[in-house]
């Protein structure tokens, strides 16, 4: 049994910069998926979430889906999708997930429940559990399966690829399935649990920000459950557009490499590139490489182009002398934020924060910020006056430089009210 794990296609995107062409990118590069589904022969296109960008997609985003999932049943190939976030209405309104489901293009879909669904392949029978992102914190207890071939689909992020934040870890990923098949992170990642199960992102099918270009380019995964043990193997698509990306110390450089890497990738058939450059440069030799950039569109050997003038290295400034106070003054933090923020009521909870930080003293804080609406003005006329000082301190350098964090702090916190 062959199974296509496909994940983040975001169609109907036009990342980055809203470019036109960016969305035909992004549409060819989910068709490539289904090609690849057709010429493999397999018996299940497993998506694991993403499928649109939006869930108000446009209206020929809607068609292009449908025609190109029909090509799959009409292949006979079974089609299984879960909904990552993107998928999802922020307020109201439904998952387009489910018009495609109500068109019979997909046939088993999770949206906002953990599934298990017994799904009727051609090779045999393949249980998938389900666990689309609204749920992706149930994937800690999920239902463990009931047979072999299966496969745990979920759109999540672990702590292994997102250490801040992260849904789960490895650890949390329950065993006894065949295949971990896993969506949301858009690079190609993979893991094993203690029984040896491969757990797979196989990253998004084209490249939406800078930080997820890499020379090995974008994918899907096909994986054989024909065996006890399953396998699989990674196929690159060859239609997602190439990026070049570099710093350069001079625009004669930054010209010539940037032309003849787009020369190279236009002759083996590529895409014509987006181009990001940074240069070291005047403003005169920057509109320079901005010509030249703009001859290389014209001879369609480069698709889009930014350019960026990198700073020049700060001279080493000797660091100043550390003002201290004076021998026998005796520093009262108390007063000093008291100076600063104009309020005494308002120094002594900041005092207590900066001296005891923790979620206790910042609860505390806040809470005598929404329930005391003096206390809530003296904040607000040290925010707005600057973090200008009520009035003159012996600690005047001290003072002065608590002002930026104390008042960027507050400020944070007022703009949310």
């Amino acid at each position: 049994m062959l199974v296509l794990h496909v994940s983040d296609t975001h169609i109907g995107s036009s990342a980055p910069r809203s470019l036109p062409f960016r969305y035909r990118d992004v549409l060819e590069a989910f068709a490539e998926t289904v090609d690849i589904a057709i010429r493999e022969r397999v018996d299940a296109y497993i998506h694991a979430g993403d499928f649109f960008d939006k869930a108000y997609a446009p209206p020929d985003t809607y068609l292009v889906a449908i025609k190109q999932l029909k090509r799959l049943k009409d292949s006979g190939i079974r089609v299984v999708a879960i909904a990552g976030q993107h998928d999802l209405p922020r307020r109201y309104g439904m998952s387009p997930l489910l018009l495609l489901r109500e068109l019979g293009v997909v046939d088993y879909l999770a949206v906002s429940s953990i599934e298990r669904f017994l799904v009727k392949c051609r090779s045999g029978e393949l249980e998938v559990v389900a666990i689309p992102f609204p749920k992706r914190q149930g994937v800690k207890a999920c239902p463990k399966p009931s047979r072999t071939p299966s496969i745990l689909l979920a759109h999540l992020l672990l702590k292994e690829v997102v250490p801040q934040n992260p849904d789960a870890s490895l650890a949390q990923i329950p065993t006894g399935f065949s295949y971990v098949a896993l969506g949301d992170y858009h690079g190609y990642r993979v893991f094993r649990l203690s029984d040896g199960t491969p757990v797979v992102y196989p990253g998004a099918t084209e490249v939406f920000r800078r930080d997820e270009w890499s020379e090995s380019g974008k994918g899907v995964v096909l994986v054989d459950l024909s065996k006890r043990e399953a396998s699989f193997q990674r196929i690159q698509l060859s239609s997602v557009r190439p990026w070049i990306l570099g710093e350069y110390q001079s625009v004669q450089q930054a010209i010539e490499d940037v032309r003849a890497r787009a020369l190279k990738l236009v002759s083996e058939g590529r895409k014509p590139p987006l181009v990001f450059v940074s240069v070291l440069g005047a403003r005169e030799s920057i509109a320079l490489l901005h010509r030249a950039l703009e001859a290389l569109r014209e001879e369609n050997l480069v698709a889009y182009y930014a350019v960026e003038a990198l700073k020049r290295p700060q001279p080493y400034l000797e660091a100043p002398e550390p003002q201290v106070v004076e021998e026998g003054e005796k520093l009262d933090i108390s007063k000093l934020v008291e100076q600063v923020v104009g309020s005494e009521k308002l120094a002594k909870l900041l005092t207590e924060l900066v001296t005891n930080p923790s979620e206790q003293t910042a609860r505390k804080l806040v809470e005598a910020l929404k329930s005391d609406r003096e206390l809530l003005e003296d904040a607000k006329k040290f925010v707005l006056r600057g973090y200008k000082p009520a009035a003159p301190s012996k600690s005047k350098a001290l003072a002065s430089s608590a002002r930026p964090s104390l008042g960027r702090g507050l400020m944070r916190f007022l703009g949310g009210r």
